[in-house]
């Protein structure tokens, strides 16, 4: 059998103590609110959240999975409340305990308070496949 994993590693810095504030009472909701909640979130999965550099940053890091929709929503809503002129990307990678194909890949998101720029590593290759196939 073999274990499949969805991991990412950011921070968010230099951060004011009202936005590390912010950040970690929201993401304490976070981990309250079930599906059957009527809350904004439903799941972040197992991101967890770290305070560094005398708690100016803030490191978000998965090693299991989590879901990205969720975490990016939060995070777009953390830009519109505290850093409107600002951006946060980051990126994952989907691995596998074991050699199997089609089980590696991954992606990066670019978020700002009004929009979110998703890319996966399959779009890409999908994209450059139907090229390469229409220029025979």
């Amino acid at each position: 059998m073999a274990n499949n994993y969805q991991q990412h590693s950011f921070m968010i810095d230099k951060l004011t103590p009202t936005e590390v504030t912010w950040l970690e009472t929201k993401f304490e909701d976070l981990n309250k609110i079930n599906d059957d909640d009527e809350g904004e979130y439903v799941d972040i999965g197992s991101t967890d959240i770290e305070r560094r550099d005398d708690g100016a940053d803030l490191w978000l890091y998965a090693e299991e999975g989590a879901d990205l929709d969720c975490l990016v929503d939060f995070l777009q809503d953390f830009l519109k409340e505290n850093r409107p002129d600002s951006y946060i990307g980051f990126e994952w990678a989907n691995t596998c305990s074991k050699m199997r194909l089609d089980q590696f890949s991954g992606g990066s998101v670019f978020i700002t308070a009004e929009k979110t720029d998703w890319n996966c590593t399959y779009d890409f290759l999908e994209t450059k496949r139907k090229e390469f196939e229409a220029a025979k």
